[in-house]
């Protein structure tokens, strides 16, 4: 009969040593078969999976020695003299480890390089000042504008009649003049880019606004309302955007300078895994280049193309316009400009920006600027540890048993060191288990892995093998029948079960929302690399009600390598984490792929506005309908572009 004694056992505080058998773990390596350091070795000089990059497993040796203090410290200082000796040149002779690799940085992007996150965070609220102020004026004089525009045009059946002509223009033209005022750093900006050759949609703006301006004077005199209150509803976006896109920033740059003892680095390794690039995080204490927060976003670089080529286009068909047709350049150039302008372009990035870089301030982590958004959206594959699928908090001890002669303290210690040796990630809670028994390691040699799930080793000429309970029959253990247990770790010495402990894995709720978006994400895989023998893509269908097909599950030698891989050269910093939340690694991930899709959507909604809306008025301004092609409908045609764009950007709360 199994002995069945628990923790509330009286045991004594030494640990009994292991008794010596004719039994070596070679004879269960040459019948079973086991991955060992020479296999590791052999393998060495071959590529991982088209990687280019190789590990070498040397066996593992726990030099703790019992009852000799005086051993223990000159193997540490052994240790430490054979660590600082090749230190030095290596920190002389190796590249840095974390690098960003630009493609031609722009002039601002030179400008921010050189900054630290502390100094463009200073920045940013300086700029932030008196933002807010004003982009709230520009929308309340654009609200006026546009209600006194569109009741001129509609023709509202309201008790009071609307303004004449000439009184509502004398009363657009003071509004547009205090728009203009409020949102002059949005006109200069315009300048400025398109002196620097980087004509952008502010500079199309300005363009608009010039022609809507010369054109107004003809207004009056015909008896039509200018394009005012469009324009005003532009400067009213650009301010809108911009102070989107820098309370953004400003939430990035606080996390990114914030100091966080346990931070870490979301990066992309390039050709990782089945030569593709993978996503993992890996602890690193030193400063990644903030200048990349600043940089473009994604629907800025497109209308960067589309602004100078469509103003250009304009202008053109204008010119042939009132040549052909006899018609009044400024007007047919105002409408041209004003009904191509894309005004759902200057928040259709900003504003998901902001609400994901809200979401993701409460959780301790940041985006780097849209360069990271692509480096996360470009991965197939997310390496996920049991940190990232069951934290601590989440994994406790649900009983022990002790089988055979063997005692409970030295059951506590051989599975306490074969987790230690492994470094898996059971180790702390081994260790506390230990700690209460007051055990202590014993020394480890010839330590295995094997592909059934789990380890083996020598102790004290004992052969000790650990392992799920698939795994003991594979190595011809016999299990007791009555024992019904989900969770266990067993633990035999010189092929006897010795003890069984019995763990119980609780799931996350937004582990769980994690791991169902990632399902239905398109082109993401979760790639397990967790030490934790227990945990399998069976052990997560059945905890996260998820399916098991999806979730990459390498061999125990890819996932050694994978979960002790270090950020080499090639790695590409993406995000910043600076709490151990979970889930927080996957939402960081499929917030950015959320950005990214929403993004694009609202590229593309800006070139199809624009597009069709500079069609529009070309056939308008060809037959002359200028009650057509009026203040009000122009209006109307930018705002219904706006809802789309609008209703796209809360996706990203959703992600």
């Amino acid at each position: 009969m199994p002995d069945t004694r628990d923790f509330e056992s009286e045991i004594q505080n030494e640990v009994s040593e292991p008794r010596e058998k004719d039994f070596s773990l070679d004879d269960i390596v040459r019948e079973y078969g086991g991955w060992t350091a020479s296999d590791g070795a052999q393998g060495d000089s071959e590529t991982v999976d088209g990687s280019g990059s190789s590990q070498v497993i040397s066996s593992f040796t726990l030099n703790v020695m019992l009852n000799d203090p005086e051993a223990d410290n000159m193997q540490e200082d052994s240790d430490s003299q054979s660590d600082n000796v090749p230190e030095e040149p290596e920190q002389q002779q190796e590249p840095p480890k974390l690098r960003v690799l630009p493609k031609k940085p722009s002039r601002k992007d030179r400008a921010t390089a050189g900054k630290t996150a502390q100094q463009l965070l200073t920045e940013s609220r300086n700029s932030l000042k008196f933002l807010p102020i004003r982009t709230y004026l520009t929308g309340f004089l654009t609200l006026i504008a546009s209600v006194l525009t569109l009741w001129q045009g509609m023709e509202w059946s309201l008790p009071v009649s609307p303004p004449s002509i000439q009184s509502l223009y004398f009363v657009l033209f003071v509004l547009f003049l205090f728009c203009s005022f409020l949102s002059l750093d949005v006109l200069l900006r315009g300048i400025r880019q398109a002196i620097s050759l980087k004509f952008n949609l502010e500079s199309s703006l300005l363009v608009s606004a010039i022609a809507v301006i010369g054109d107004s004077f003809f207004a009056f005199a015909s008896e039509r309302v200018p394009l005012f209150a469009p324009i005003c509803l532009g400067l009213f976006l650009a301010d809108f955007g911009r102070l989107r896109r820098l309370s953004s920033d400003i939430l990035s740059l606080r996390t990114i300078s914030a100091d966080a003892e346990n931070r870490e680095l979301i990066l992309r390794i390039p050709r990782l895994w089945h030569n593709t690039d993978c996503l993992t995080h890996l602890k690193d204490a030193r400063s990644v280049s903030a200048g990349s927060v600043k940089s473009p976003d994604g629907c800025e670089r497109a209308l960067r193309v589309y602004c100078p080529v469509i103003t250009l286009i304009a202008i053109l068909l204008a010119v042939l316009t009132s040549y052909r047709q006899h018609q009044n350049f400024l007007w047919v150039l105002s409408v041209l400009l004003t009904g191509s302008l894309p005004v759902m372009g200057f928040f259709c990035y900003a504003s998901p920006a902001c609400t994901l870089s809200q979401r993701l301030s409460k959780s301790g982590s940041a985006l780097l600027g849209w360069d990271g958004v692509r480096s996360l959206c470009g991965s197939r594959y997310l390496i996920m540890g049991a940190r990232d699928l069951f934290p601590n908090a989440n994994v406790s001890f649900n009983g022990l048993k002790v089988y055979g002669s063997y005692r409970v303290n030295q059951v506590v210690a051989c599975a306490g060191t074969m987790m230690i040796a492994a470094g898996s990630e059971l180790e702390s809670l081994f260790t506390q288990l230990m700690q209460e028994y007051g055990v202590r390691t014993y020394p480890v040699g010839s330590f295995r892995r094997y592909e059934g799930g789990g380890y083996g080793a020598e102790m004290g000429g004992d052969v000790v093998l650990t392992g799920s309970q698939r795994f003991m029959h594979l190595m011809g253990i016999q299990i007791p029948s009555d024992l019904k247990v989900k969770q266990a770790l067993f633990l035999s010495i010189n092929g006897e079960l010795a003890g069984v402990f019995a763990l119980s894995y609780k799931s996350s709720s937004s582990v769980r929302t994690a791991l169902q978006s990632i399902q239905r994400s398109r082109g993401l895989f979760p790639l397990l690399a967790a030490r934790d023998f227990l945990i399998s893509p069976q052990l997560l269908a059945q905890k996260y009600k998820i399916s098991s097909d999806s979730i990459e599950f390498p061999a125990v030698s890819d996932r050694t390598r994978f979960s002790e891989m270090e950020a080499g050269s090639e790695a590409q910093p993406a995000a910043v984490l600076n709490k151990e939340t979970p889930a927080g690694y996957a939402n960081t991930v499929l917030g950015a792929r959320a950005l990214s899709s929403v993004t694009r959507w609202g590229i593309v909604f800006c070139y199809v506005a624009g597009i069709v809306g500079l069609l529009m008025m070309i056939l308008l301004t060809r037959t002359g309908a200028t009650t057509i092609a009026s203040a009000s409908n122009l209006l109307l045609y930018l705002v219904l572009w706006l809802i789309p764009s609008a209703l796209l950007g809360l996706w990203v709360r959703f992600a």
